[in-house]
């Protein structure tokens, strides 16, 4: 289980902090309760300021993204046709669901070869004008247009689906059978972007089974470029 007793002062008082500081932003506290609270601290090393940005950030960005509250099946069609993502039940030792994926029945719809350009290119600015990697990321992200309803409708099913206590997911990837036409780092790198600032310390473990060579290539060269709290938590046959 994932949650932790919030019975200690100092924790208590880094909480405290928390509201203060987001209610001296504006940010309404409707359906912010501890543990959120503390996902966002544990975040960023319990740092309040930074979190407490993080957070009003995240609310920021829900209230725009999924005005509604939730993302529908009716926005996502094209995606939810593909297949390519299924509940599994949850860990009968920790609790926590599990998320599996079928990477072959993913398509792009952007040519590989094009991002892949920009990515070196990208690399290598980062190297000659001393830009940090994070900053490169985010100005590769900004221009790249990507539908990103169904990521945020699996992580919110996916969570809505655990058990009492715990907070975390783990993702099954399988990667059997994938070519060029399933490597996206379009939809990689905006979907972990997404999940790494919108929700931290949700992921537990990102598995990779059935590791093909051409996958180990494609992550050898995206890798650099992903938060490496996340890369951490991966882990996956010969490749990771």
């Amino acid at each position: 289980m994932d949650v932790r007793p919030l019975e200690d002062d100092g924790m208590q008082t880094k909480l405290a902090e928390m509201r203060t500081s987001l209610l001296a932003q504006g940010v309404s506290m409707q359906g912010i309760d501890d543990p959120m609270l503390l996902r966002f601290l544990r975040a960023r090393a319990m740092h309040v300021p930074r979190a407490a940005k993080m957070l009003a950030e995240h609310q920021t960005w829900r209230a725009s993204f999924v005005p509604s509250g939730f993302i529908s099946e009716s926005q996502i069609e094209s995606e939810l046709a593909q297949g390519k993502a299924f509940l599994q039940g949850v860990c009968k030792k920790t609790g926590h669901p599990l998320l599996f994926m079928i990477a072959r029945h993913h398509y792009r719809s952007t040519d590989f070869q094009e991002f892949k350009s920009k990515m070196y290119a990208f690399h290598e600015a980062a190297h000659v004008i001393g830009i940090c990697t994070p900053c490169i990321y985010d100005i590769f992200l900004l221009i790249l247009p990507v539908e990103l309803g169904f990521v945020v409708y699996a992580a919110d099913k996916t969570i809505a689906s655990a058990q009492a206590g715990a907070e975390k997911y783990v993702t099954i990837v399988d990667l059997e059978g994938i070519g060029y036409k399933n490597m996206d780092i379009k939809s990689l790198f905006s979907s972990l972007h997404l999940l790494q600032n919108y929700y931290p310390e949700r992921m537990a473990r990102l598995y990779f089974v059935k590791v093909p060579s051409i996958f180990t290539s494609f992550w050898k060269m995206v890798s650099p470029f992903i938060d490496k709290v996340t890369r951490e938590k991966a882990r996956g046959g010969r490749l990771l």
